[in-house]
């Protein structure tokens, strides 16, 4: 596959890390990377993580600069879930326009795990169904764990085993968001991330979203990319780098 030797060769460039999460999920048995070549027409359906700081412009303007002509768009509301987005007439209109090459499931970071298999993993599937029937691919979306979670129901190590158990279920690939920020926070903590409500991102932790779905969406490193959200250069090139690091450690690429 193009990606995956892309992203392989991207491995030069770096000098070898732990991520700190690897070693918990490195034996998961992941889906395949993006089967899409130069998907072009993104929706994000999912709430205020998706629209608070317009993480459909930050994508746009990092495929931009890349080169790459890309439309994102975005079905989200504060609050929703994705059980509520699977019943949602909006929403549900918007996949049906039949004009998308991928479109991205994201559900709330504070629904409890126990909760998953109850609401999310039933609206995954159907809403993957609605998917399908348009010749389109989903893409799960995993998010951060909570601020204060406790215990292993709120790990960043659960969180990613619920997820890509889902993924599973409907052939989907993952973009490990949550991994990259935890990560992020882990080796550069003087770059926050949470915002003062400790839910939602900053405008930093919203680029490192963007960078990880470039990375996952098109194959391609960010680093080096013009656009950086108006952040400090240091900081954005350090970001690159872990959403880098973190699609290709998910993927089971390193050597």
């Amino acid at each position: 596959m193009k990606q995956i030797a892309a992203l392989l060769s991207l491995l030069l460039l770096f000098t070898s890390s732990n991520l700190g999460w690897a070693s918990g999920v490195e034996a998961l048995a992941t889906p395949p990377l993006l089967p899409v070549d130069h998907p072009s027409r993104i929706l994000l359906v999912g709430n205020s993580h998706i629209f608070m700081n317009d993480l459909p412009s930050m994508l746009h303007q990092l495929a931009e600069s890349a080169g790459i002509d890309c439309v994102c768009s975005n079905s989200s509301w504060g609050g929703y879930d994705l059980e509520r987005h699977a019943a949602n007439e909006e929403t549900l209109s918007l996949i049906k326009e039949g004009t998308w090459d991928i479109i991205l499931l994201q559900e709330r970071t504070s629904l409890p795990l126990s909760q998953w298999a109850i609401s999310t993993q039933p609206a995954v599937i159907a809403l993957d169904a609605e998917i399908s029937s348009v010749d389109a691919r989903t893409l799960l979306l995993m998010m951060w764990a909570p601020y204060s979670a406790t215990g292993e129901d709120g790990s960043q190590e659960e969180i990613a085993r619920t997820v890509i158990a889902t993924a599973a279920q409907i052939d989907a690939p993952v973009a490990p968001i949550g991994l990259a920020w935890e990560a992020a926070q882990d080796t550069y903590p003087e770059i926050g991330l949470w915002g003062s409500d400790r839910i939602h991102a900053t405008e930093a932790g919203t680029y490192l979203m963007a960078c990880v779905l470039f990375a996952t969406l098109w194959g391609q490193s960010p680093l080096g990319l013009a656009y950086n959200a108006g952040l400090e250069q240091t900081d954005a090139q350090a970001i690159q780098r872990i959403a880098t690091q973190a699609v290709l450690e998910f993927a089971n690429l390193s050597p």
